[in-house]
């Protein structure tokens, strides 16, 4: 459970504005995806393998790609241009 708080503030780090509230909508699909496919998934694995070991594995496995995914995000670095004292009409 101590993965919800940093997950549902990943799009407002990297979003703004509109792209931030698609952000969170993308995070609610996710979130909605997994709820079906995790339990689906570990009943498919344990139906076939007789152990809930498969099972934790892949999930674990599925987890620990999130989190390498999650490292591997940098902010943007906005980049300013320097404007001359002539253009800007500010005297040197």
């Amino acid at each position: 459970m101590s993965s919800h708080g940093p997950f549902w503030t990943l799009p407002s780090t990297f979003l703004t504005g509109s792209a931030a509230a698609g952000g969170f909508g993308l995070v609610n699909s996710v979130a909605n995806v997994g709820g079906f496919a995790g339990p689906y998934l570990m009943g498919l694995l344990r139906g076939s393998s007789g152990s809930y070991r498969s099972g934790l594995l892949v999930l674990s496995g599925v987890s620990l790609a999130g989190t390498l995914l999650a490292l591997r995000l940098r902010r943007a670095t906005v980049l300013v241009a320097v404007r001359p004292a002539a253009v800007t009409g500010v005297p040197s």
